[in-house]
């Protein structure tokens, strides 16, 4: 229960101001499994609460959620409305790889009705993109960003 609070305090405090649409966030180009994807990149509370939120990605594969440290990030649907896979990117060693590869479902509930995904694990990135898109990523792979 505590959990959900603190994500909806995030997700609620990320809604509270304009941010700009993620075609106009600062980018990344993220290699991994021998593709190259270019990515939007949100790096601040606000960014990665909305996430892909109302969101389109135009030409863009992706959108990087960037952490300053390790943190135990979830991930939750609640209103958006359209399957989203997430990958979370954990440190291994001095090397950043793929923790989990998920696919979430669209949640019309309230947010603490709507489940978390990934909640726990202790990554210091994640990649969201639409459902089925980064299906050829696999757990262990490992990941480079370009800022």
């Amino acid at each position: 229960m505590l959990r959900r609070l603190a994500i909806a305090a995030v997700v609620l405090a990320g809604c509270a101001g304009e941010l700009p649409p993620v075609a106009e966030l600062p980018r990344a180009e993220v290699r991994v499994a021998g593709r190259l994807l270019e990515t939007a990149v949100a790096d601040t509370p606000a960014s990665r609460a909305r996430g892909l939120r109302g969101q389109e990605l135009g030409q863009l594969d992706g959108l990087l959620f960037r952490f300053d440290l390790p943190a135990a990030a979830g991930f939750t649907m609640a209103g958006v409305d359209r399957p989203l896979d997430v990958v979370l990117i954990e440190l291994y060693g001095r090397e950043l790889v793929v923790a989990d590869r998920l696919t979430m479902e669209p949640c019309a509930g309230q947010l603490a009705a709507c489940p978390v995904y990934g909640a726990g694990q202790l990554i210091v990135a994640a990649i969201e993109a639409p459902a089925g898109e980064l299906a050829f990523i696999r757990q262990g792979d490992p990941i480079h960003l370009t800022p």
